[in-house]
């Protein structure tokens, strides 16, 4: 989603920029990338750099970053509104709706009845303002006031994204192998690769941190040379999450007693490819004498926070799926994981501050909105969890917004779990445990 910031410019005294907007706002951030290039315009010194990240990006910045301009169509009275509705049309982790999004200049035009001559007068004041360091050619002038919207992705399209009958697809959809059932084919994804890389850099694409390991893995089959990283720092196999034993079972066990089966286990078990196959938390389980219905119980009670427990693998016959399952990193399972945590930590943080730690023993048992109800809302404290939240990756999360919908969200306390509850007043798919969620 991107992120409209406003700030009046002026140039020599004839265009006055109202606002325009700059950078897109980080799903997952996950999900967003920092690496894109930037450079500056050349009146007003406003950095310019990417939308939605290098591996997002489906228009040239002057068709996708709307700059709102004093004489052009862009102040009409609607615009604002029409830039809410446009934002709401789409999501960006969905290739369906993403994919067939217009660029954000189209839109507009299209839903106004912009003419030819508003079209270029508005790109001539952002050009002439510094807002934008290019003009649109001839021909994506002409397309624009066309309203062919398979025309407009072609001429629109950014460098680094593809576009094909009516859709235009980026990087991620195109090496995340999402963009095969749309028809694209393996010679048109490395066309698009080589492209990007002319327009970034080869290093900046192929060793940056946000490649996924799926998308290491296309690009590495379409021939490009990609260092992959090791999934993890215990073994050369498997994930972390597969050796580590929670600290939950320390406490209950103590640290003796599972070290002493740590030794016991590694001793018996001889795998020349993973250096620790006898100790790992499918062993620790069912050794221990834990049934599945305990272990989702427990699982269930931390939240989501316990850790990457595939409890169906984990208690199924096929061993052989378990350890497939962890020889591979769950990037989103890991997400998930993460931001459960963060949300866990800032129930932790307000119950300290509003000493209320009397009330609760477990923070996954409440919701995050009934903490926030036991006091009036506080728009001065909510303000001062501002860089905390920042810290946990929650910055897109508006605390002030659960008191703007009290009535529903307090119905809701009523009648599901805290999990779903918390999953709900954060924009996740709702379940009512943690085990339902990763099913």
């Amino acid at each position: 989603m991107k992120r409209f910031l406003f700030s009046l410019l002026c140039f020599l005294l004839l265009v006055s920029l109202i606002s325009c907007s700059g950078k897109g706002k980080g799903v997952d951030t996950d999900s967003q990338d920092t690496d894109a290039p930037q450079t500056e315009t050349e009146n007003t010194k406003r950095e310019v750099g990417e939308i939605y990240g290098m591996f997002d990006e489906q228009y040239q910045f002057i068709f996708d970053d709307i700059c709102y301009i004093a004489d052009t169509f862009t102040v009409n009275d609607s615009v604002f509104a029409l830039i809410n509705e446009y934002e709401a049309s789409f999501s960006i982790d969905n290739i369906d709706t993403f994919s067939a999004r217009v660029p954000a200049i189209y839109y507009l035009i299209d839903k106004l009845d912009v003419s030819n001559d508003d079209i270029s007068a508005y790109f001539e004041a952002a050009y002439a303002s510094g807002a934008n360091t290019e003009k649109p050619s001839d021909k994506q002038l002409s397309a624009l006031g066309s309203g062919d919207v398979s025309e407009i992705m072609k001429v629109c399209v950014h460098p680094s994204a593809l576009a094909k009958d009516g859709r235009v697809f980026t990087l991620r959809m195109l090496l995340e192998g999402d963009a095969g059932s749309y028809g694209v084919n393996d010679d048109e994804i490395k066309e698009t690769v080589n492209r990007a890389i002319s327009y970034y850099g080869e290093n900046k694409l192929l060793k940056s941190p946000s490649l996924t390991d799926n998308m290491k893995n296309k690009l590495i089959s379409l021939g490009f040379k990609i260092e992959k990283e090791s999934i993890s720092s215990i073994c050369p196999v498997h994930t972390d999450a597969y050796h580590t034993i929670p600290e939950y079972f320390y406490a209950a066990h103590g640290e003796s007693e599972i070290d002493k089966w740590k030794e016991d286990a590694s001793s018996a078990e001889n795998d020349t490819e993973c250096t620790m196959s006898g100790v790992n938390i499918k062993a620790f389980l069912i050794d221990f004498g834990y049934s599945k219905e305990a272990v989702i119980e427990i699982y269930n009670s931390f939240g989501g926070t316990l850790g990457d427990l595939n409890i169906d693998l984990i208690y199924s016959d096929d061993a052989e799926a378990a350890d497939a399952y962890y020889r591979t990193k769950n990037e989103a399972m890991e997400k998930a994981i993460a931001y459960d945590r963060a949300i866990a930590s800032l129930k932790e943080r307000i119950i300290a501050d509003k000493e209320m730690g009397d009330f609760f023993t477990n923070v996954h048992e409440v919701s995050l909105p009934e903490i926030l109800f036991m006091f009036d809302e506080d728009e001065a404290y909510l303000s001062s969890l501002s860089d905390f939240m920042v810290s946990l990756g929650l910055e897109n999360l508006n605390l002030s917004a659960f008191y703007q919908n009290y009535d529903e969200i307090l119905r809701l306390i009523m009648r599901r779990s805290a999990y779903y509850v918390d999953c709900y007043v954060t924009g996740r798919t709702a379940y009512d445990t943690p085990y339902e969620a990763r099913k």
